[in-house]
């Protein structure tokens, strides 16, 4: 299984404590039964997930572990290199802007 929302919050995550803390979902919504079959949630009792009233520190850690298994190391840090060149040639590139007369 891919890194997804959806996948987040499998019974496997959910063991291992990288899931937000559920709330009572809402009765009645027409994708829970289908979504709970899927993931192993009770179908009968909704839940859901207010990631957007966790801490920042807390959202962080949940995030970091759903994806760090998905990341390649040798790709990030091979990114990391080029961006770092990148950022060097805009600060060169600007550097040389006010003494070619390009400000105001």
């Amino acid at each position: 299984m891919g890194a997804t929302a959806s996948g987040y919050c499998s019974p496997a995550n959910r063991s291992s404590g990288t899931t937000p803390p559920a709330t009572e979902g809402k009765s009645g919504a027409p994708r829970w039964p289908g979504f709970a079959r899927r993931y192993g949630f009770d179908p009968a009792r909704p839940v859901q997930w207010e990631v957007e009233a966790l801490e920042p520190d807390e959202l962080q850690r949940l995030v970091l572990a759903a994806v760090t298994p998905y990341i390649d190391r040798t790709v990030l840090n091979e990114q990391i290199v080029r961006e770092e060149a990148q950022r060097r040639a805009l600060a060169a590139f600007l550097d040389g802007w006010g003494a070619a007369g390009g400000t105001s």
